[in-house]
């Protein structure tokens, strides 16, 4: 698995590659589990957008705190 290079791997190893880089992430964010092993595909997109948004909200406002805001 992945041993051809990143720019040529299989759908298949692309599909593995997306599932555990979501899994990692929910994870990381001290979701436990349980919990997420419960949620359809439809909750974890949302559960992503919301933490992309909120880290979007918080680089943001460390940026203004920082004198660089927009």
């Amino acid at each position: 698995m992945f041993s051809r290079g990143v720019g040529n791997i299989s759908a298949n190893e692309a599909i593995i590659y997306n599932h555990w880089t979501v899994m990692f992430t929910l994870l990381k964010e001290n979701i436990p589990w349980e919990y997420i092993q419960g949620l359809s595909e439809s909750e974890i997109a949302i559960m992503l957008a919301v933490l992309t948004v909120q880290k979007d909200r918080e680089f943001e406002a460390q940026m203004k705190l920082n004198g660089l805001g927009r």
